[in-house]
């Protein structure tokens, strides 16, 4: 979203997009305390996430996450946290 950005920041840039995209959904993650729920907030906005979508939005990610990337966490849910 254009409004996610500084009047000095190009946000089709590739580092800039991506490190913004980044930092709202670790914000997002902190305030719903989940990283599942952090993902429906990020994909439906932080105030109105509690929609089926948003949680197959975050599901699906998950899925993927685990997928490509869960073989390198010890956890038996794919997730980082000890």
């Amino acid at each position: 979203m254009p409004f996610h950005f500084s009047s000095d920041e190009d946000g089709r840039d590739l580092w800039t997009n991506v490190s913004r995209g980044a930092e709202i959904l670790s914000g997002y993650i902190q305030i719903t305390g989940s990283v599942r729920a952090g993902l429906a907030a990020y994909n439906c906005g932080p105030n109105d996430y509690n929609h089926q979508q948003c949680w197959d939005y975050a599901d699906k990610v998950l899925e993927i996450f685990k997928l490509y990337v869960g073989h390198a966490y010890p956890n038996p849910d794919g997730s980082p946290e000890a």
